[in-house]
């Protein structure tokens, strides 16, 4: 049993802090965007139905929550990372509120996240709920008591962000790849 408990806390700090470095990227991309290119937010949220009318104001500041989101996730725990993992998965939690209601209906459209150039999918609210689901068990093993992170464990969750970030941008590229291969082809 202590080769378990060993390797589990081994394993546990480059975990969390690889969640917690991938949430704040993504995070930190979408609250970029909304900042800077706060129509395409704006158009969103009236597509969502979040908002009547496209407001920036609105989209600039769900952008600085997402900004701040990420400052939290990458703060020192336990009292500002608690608080960056409770907001990560409350965040992704309202997405999924509103992202399933909208393809339910049929809306495809640029859903506001990543500079804009996302669009909805069911692919979508997948993605927001690993990502509440990452927020979530972070904010358990913070709560709970969690590991300390040695140096080691930072070159670690290095190597874990690389891997949850760079395997399915890998595989997406190869996807998109494939299909302009396919349209070539039928050309």
């Amino acid at each position: 049993m202590s080769v378990i408990t060993t390797s589990w806390e081994s394993l546990g700090a480059p975990a969390v802090l690889a969640v917690r470095i991938v949430l704040a990227l993504l995070f930190g991309v979408a609250g970029v965007g909304k900042v800077i290119r706060p129509g395409s937010a704006a158009r969103a949220a009236v597509q969502f139905r979040v908002m009547r009318k496209e407001s920036a104001v609105f989209a600039v500041g769900l952008g600085a929550v997402e900004l701040l989101t990420a400052v939290a996730l990458l703060g020192p725990p336990p009292p500002l990372t608690t608080v960056g993992c409770a907001m990560a998965g409350v965040l992704s939690l309202c997405f999924i509120a509103i992202s399933v209601p909208a393809l339910a209906r049929g809306d495809r459209f640029a859903c506001g996240c990543l500079f804009g150039q996302a669009h909805l999918s069911w692919v979508t609210p997948v993605r927001a709920a690993a990502m509440a689901a990452g927020a979530l068990a972070a904010l358990v093993v913070y709560l709970t008591g969690a590991p300390a992170v040695h140096a080691g464990a930072v070159a670690d969750a290095l190597g874990l962000t690389v891997l949850v970030i760079g395997l399915p941008a890998a595989f997406g590229t190869y996807l998109t790849v494939q299909s302009a291969h396919r349209e070539r082809r039928r050309a």
